[in-house]
């Protein structure tokens, strides 16, 4: 008995240790929280999952994974989490408040109205409720109905920072540029390390193309006290966004040093590759990253976009699937995994394959509810596909659903692009402006139209006559530059450039295309000075002396060019493309080995750019007493080169590797396919007129030998003509 006595003490004791030392809901919330700030995203998620083993019935386990999916860029993740608080707690006013915020940015426009009007039966504090339903409308387009309801409580002479923000974008659909200015000023004066506020600021100017602005607010947020680790990847993403790479970069290895454990860090990597022009490796860097963990829906989403930005449309088509495969295991909200559901016919109907999106979403019949996006795809395929009966209903049932929103205006008139119905398209274009004075889908829409209708100095004059709200920014400006090149306008075109370097020194492509215009305008004399302001604006960027060392090399200042390539190196930017560059310089300096090395390395580091493959071949095809090992080796790197480039160079390389195999029909192939690219290049024609001699065709080999050396052929390949010439 007394055994049994001391055992069951022994137990109590533990029962009451136990309880003593578990954390409370409210220490484990907060202790995810915290890990956030940090960017230990599982840690957090491991946290809030506490929660829910230790406290089933607590609402605040969903709202710690929605905070942080939201926060790691996993929207559609979050926005399941939050509504699976309410299947819960329908009265949990903090998550109503964070899924009507998240729906209405996410383009989920019924959803944040459906979870508003919730919301307003729990929250009795009405002014909270009137300005959470105003920044919700602003949010989803309803831009004049946003306004009449922040008027109830502030007025425009009246208002809080966040109202002076709200009126701020309010102002910039409207069209009212130096009333958004002015507003936007106002909030960040009332407290200069407002991180929301700066954010806000940046965002603001950064729409209007004015990115310098938007750069000193993002900036101004890393000096605040009390940014966190999400914050600051909030700032990486925008200044990814503004194509101030270097910065951004920078920013992204110093997040990295801190943590790495979470989604955040590949996908701004992968933004980065993008951004650089890297498709195929930002598409092998983010799968090969996030596979490490379990993969999210979101994060299949991202991927997918990915994908289709590499061209790799099977891919992109599999990762919807797999996206949804996850949501159907996870049992996501029917709402979401509809959408997700709907993502592949979006993809074929988006790719001019009616056939199908039909086949699929016949499919779905009987599933998927009559709501815009299901009605906005049958138009498009009874578009597409000429079944009128299809397109009408389904064209009226959507005219219903649009109503006034500027954002599925412009995406009913792209639906009549589909099928170069352009006067229908123009008009709801032109219904989407009037509502939303800076609707970029609407605007580039109204250029295409009347580009498709011959009507070039129309365009030019629309888009001039957008003034300065959208003329600046990256997604219009280079329609702009487009048209005044296609009409001869290079004056101007050179000019609007300047402008867009004076709203943006820190975009190097800029000066890349500044450089390109004086080129096409005949003043060579300009690129230099287009450089050295590059340099002095960004002295440390590496993308800056990268373009520098690439200016002085075609010029043919070696020393110069080998001192800015050696300068690149030690940014640790786009290191790939300056070994590429230093290669070339060692070629140009009749250093074949050092060329080989540099151009390795260049391949090493980026096996998807095939012009490092492709010059490697061409240094090895004229070594002396190729074996066949080594045969073998130039073709393999001129098949890589190939696979993502068009280079007639390599198709010279290949030819002569066949000429070597004795394989001259197959060799004469591919110089005509060069020769296709490029038909008055000396070194093509050459080696084209040394073949015809391989096959007997003598009047051929004289007539491209003849061209080669008119054209400027010299060197070891004149003597090697003019000899054979001689003996023809």
């Amino acid at each position: 008995m007394k055994i049994i006595s001391a055992v069951i003490a022994v137990l109590m004791i533990l029962v009451v240790s136990c309880s003593f030392f578990q954390k409370s809901e409210d220490q484990l919330f907060n202790a995810g929280l915290e890990s956030l700030t940090v960017g230990d995203f599982y840690g957090a998620v491991e946290s809030f999952d506490k929660i829910d083993t230790l406290y089933p019935g607590s609402p605040y386990g969903f709202y710690g994974r929605a905070i942080a999916y939201e926060k790691d860029r996993r929207f559609i993740d979050a926005l399941n989490e939050y509504l699976r608080i309410l299947t819960r707690n329908s009265d949990f006013a903090p998550g109503l408040k964070a899924l009507i915020r998240l729906a209405a940015k996410t383009e989920h426009p019924n959803l944040a109205l459906d979870i508003s009007s919730k919301y307003q039966e729990i929250e009795d504090d009405s002014i909270a409720v009137i300005e959470l339903n105003a920044e919700m409308l602003l949010d989803i387009g309803e831009y004049s109905l946003a306004r009449e309801e922040m008027t109830r409580i502030a007025p425009e002479t009246l208002c809080t920072q966040q109202q002076h923000l709200f009126y701020s974008r309010l102002s910039l659909y409207e069209g009212d540029l130096k009333a958004a200015l002015s507003h936007c000023l106002q909030a960040v004066a009332e407290n200069r390390s407002d991180i929301e506020a700066l954010m806000e600021a940046g965002h603001i100017y950064s729409s209007i193309g004015r990115y310098d602005s938007a750069a000193v607010f993002y900036r101004g947020i890393l000096n605040a006290e009390t940014v966190d680790y999400y914050q600051k990847a909030d700032v990486a993403e925008a200044l990814i966004d503004i194509n101030y790479l270097a910065d951004a970069d920078r920013l992204v290895d110093e997040l990295e040093q801190i943590s790495s454990e979470n989604n955040v860090i590949p996908l701004l990597r992968t933004k980065l590759l993008l951004a650089e022009g890297q498709a195929m490796r930002a598409k092998e860097y983010y799968t090969k990253t996030i596979s490490k963990n379990k993969i999210t829906p979101a994060q299949q989403l991202f991927m997918a976009g990915v994908r289709w930005k590499s061209k790799d449309i099977q891919g992109t088509v599999m990762a919807f699937e797999h996206a949804d495969q996850i949501a159907e295991t996870d049992s996501f909200h029917i709402g979401l995994r509809d959408e997700i559901m709907l993502k592949k016919p979006e993809l074929f109907l988006q790719n001019g394959d009616w056939r199908a999106a039909d086949g699929i979403m016949q499919a779905l019949e009987g599933i998927l509810p009559l709501d815009y996006k299901t009605v906005y795809l049958k138009s498009g395929i009874g578009l597409l596909g000429n079944n009128k009966e299809l397109a009408e209903e389904s064209l009226v049932r959507l005219e219903i659903l649009v109503e006034d929103n500027p954002y599925r205006l412009a995406k009913f008139a792209d639906l009549y692009m589909l099928v170069d119905s352009l006067d229908k398209a123009g008009s709801y274009y032109d219904q989407a402006m009037s509502k939303d004075k800076i609707n970029i889908g609407a605007i580039l829409g109204k250029v295409k139209v009347l580009k498709s209708k011959k009507r070039y100095n129309d365009a030019i004059d629309f888009l001039e006559n957008q003034n300065q709200l959208v003329i600046y920014n990256r997604l219009i400006y280079p329609e702009l530059i487009s048209l005044y090149r296609d009409k001869g306008n290079l004056k101007k075109a050179r000019d609007f450039v300047r402008t867009l370097i004076d709203n943006a020194p820190g975009n190097i492509d800029l000066y890349r295309l500044a450089m390109k215009l004086a080129e096409e305008d005949n003043q060579p004399e300009d690129v230099g000075s287009i450089v050295k302001t590059c340099l002095e604006n960004n002295p440390d960027n590496g993308y800056a002396i990268l373009l520098a060392g690439e200016h002085y090399l075609k010029t043919g200042q070696k020393d110069e060019a080998e001192r800015y390539f050696q300068s690149a190196l030690s940014t640790g930017i786009m290191l790939h493309e300056v070994y590429y560059q230093l290669g070339l310089l060692m070629e140009d300096k009749e250093d074949a080995d050092s060329a080989l090395v540099y151009f390795e390395k260049s391949a090493d580091l980026n096996q998807y750019s095939g012009k490092a493959f492709g010059r490697m071949a061409a240094i090895m095809i004229n070594e002396k007493d190729i074996d066949k090992k080594r045969l073998a080796e130039i073709m393999n790197y001129v098949r890589l080169a190939q696979r993502s480039t068009r280079n007639p160079d390599d198709f010279i390389t290949l030819g002569r590797a066949q000429i070597i195999q004795t394989r001259y029909k197959a060799a004469g192939k591919n110089f005509n396919r060069a020769l296709e690219a490029n038909p008055n290049n000396p070194e093509y024609n050459f080696y084209a007129g040394m073949n015809y001699v391989n096959l007997d065709s003598l009047q051929k080999a004289r007539t491209y030998l003849k061209k080669a050396i008119k054209n400027g052929l010299s060197g070891k390949l004149k003597s090697q003509a003019q000899n054979a010439l001689s003996r023809l």
